[in-house]
């Protein structure tokens, strides 16, 4: 039978030392691991969205001009646009996981709107806008130029692209809700590269 001193010892309990690898502790903690987002998961999907629908309506507002004919002065915008919505992406989240969350969303919002775009045309005019007409039959149509800011050197500029010379020459030029110009040349008997082709149309 053991004594009352030595239950006491075997009663006695001593702490361990932490454990050490080198200088630092040992603990795992998998939320901060970079795989795991350190924010809720449907902040991740909400930030994304809200900038999308956000840059979405901001290049609606600059013109067709900012989406497709990129002077100096609209590249730097764009540029500066992506740095700026970039940090508001995952706010401070750094994880894999939420990086791929936040990739998903913005493939999944284009899709929808593709489809929305696809199966209504009240949707298509007001994500991609309309189609305006800046020349037709050889005449400017200035109200429609002024409105989209365009200045006769960037209608001969257009023109250039297309291999055509004069204005007179043009049946009719489009600038397309994307963007892009569409040009059709008149049908003249004493043009005969439009006459092999007419109704030839392209786009930039």
């Amino acid at each position: 039978m053991r004594s009352g001193a030595e239950a006491d010892m075997s009663l006695t309990t001593f702490p361990l030392p932490p454990f050490h690898l080198g200088r630092e502790n040992v603990s795992v903690d998998l939320m901060e691991s970079p795989w795991f987002p350190s924010q809720p998961w449907w902040l991740l999907i909400v930030r994304p969205a809200v900038l999308y629908i956000a840059v979405v309506a901001l290049l609606r507002l600059s013109g067709k001009r900012q989406v497709a004919h990129l002077g100096v002065g609209e590249l730097v915008v764009l540029l500066l646009m992506s740095e700026s919505v970039s940090n508001g992406l995952q706010g401070n989240d750094h994880s894999i996981l939420g990086g791929i969350l936040a990739a998903a969303t913005l493939i999944v919002l284009s899709r929808v709107s593709q489809y929305l775009i696809f199966k209504s045309k009240s949707v298509e005019k007001l994500i991609e806008g309309e189609p305006t007409l800046l020349i037709h039959r050889g005449r400017v149509i200035q109200a429609n130029v002024d409105r989209e800011l365009l200045t006769e050197q960037d209608l001969k500029q257009m023109l250039r692209k297309h291999g055509v010379k004069n204005i007179e020459d043009v049946e009719q030029l489009i600038l397309e809700g994307d963007g892009l110009v569409s040009v059709t040349i008149k049908n003249e008997k004493n043009a005969p590269e439009t006459a092999e082709n007419p109704d030839s149309s392209t786009a930039i």
